[in-house]
């Protein structure tokens, strides 16, 4: 078990210490993923910034992720899974709508100014761990359309099957425990309180990173 986000954002970092380079770039998923996050840009020396994604989940079915919204509040849509769905276009847009303003909200509480530039770096996405692995893989979806040069995932745990699932869409996958019998990402840390917008502020100040605005 890890003790905390903290032990475990160490101990990721050990396993991505062969990613040190001017052109890496750490992105943490709030709120857990930035706790996890931080210690990875400090070993690297990396700039470090928040990856705000709200997945745009199917009708009848939110782990099925139609696409999603990130920080330019653009959309990113799984075409597949539109063409096969095939959701009312009223629906999609009162969706979109919704999850447009959560982003704005998140990059309210968090102070967030601009994403580090993206493109030709290698991009890598931290997490807490990932339980279904939907949102994590929307995060990833929009990753992809910044034209990064390589997209490593860095998660503390996940089930066997998603991991199996997500390798297949990034350059690198580390992940410290992989397991058939998972049942939530907190049956592996012994401290997994929540994590407030007060602390992702604290982080984001502390890390002088871009990606964040002055407080």
């Amino acid at each position: 078990m890890f003790q905390d986000r903290l032990d475990a954002g160490r101990q990721l970092a050990l396993r991505l210490a062969h990613l040190k380079d001017p052109k890496t770039v750490v992105l943490g998923i709030p709120r857990g993923g930035v706790v996890v996050a931080e210690p990875i840009a400090d070993a690297l020396q990396a700039p470090f910034s928040v990856l705000i994604v709200r997945k745009i989940g199917a009708p009848g079915n939110e782990e099925l992720a139609l696409g999603a919204v990130s920080v330019d509040e653009k959309p990113v849509w799984n075409e597949e899974a539109m063409r096969v769905l095939q959701p009312d276009p009223e629906w999609v847009q009162a969706k979109l709508k919704q999850k447009v303003e959560e982003v704005r909200q998140r990059k309210q509480a968090f102070g967030f100014s601009d994403m580090p530039a993206l493109s030709g770096k290698t991009a890598i996405v931290a997490d807490d761990g990932v339980a279904t692995g939907a949102s994590f893989e929307a995060a990833l979806q929009w990753l992809k359309g910044q034209k990064p040069a390589r997209i490593v995932a860095a998660v503390a745990c996940a089930p066997t099957d998603t991991a199996t699932r997500l390798k297949e869409k990034v350059d690198e996958w580390v992940c410290l425990q992989e397991s058939p019998e998972f049942v939530a990402v907190g049956q592996f840390y012994r401290d997994f309180r929540e994590v407030t917008d007060d602390e992702v502020k604290a982080i984001l100040r502390h890390t002088g990173m871009p990606g964040k605005k002055s407080q």
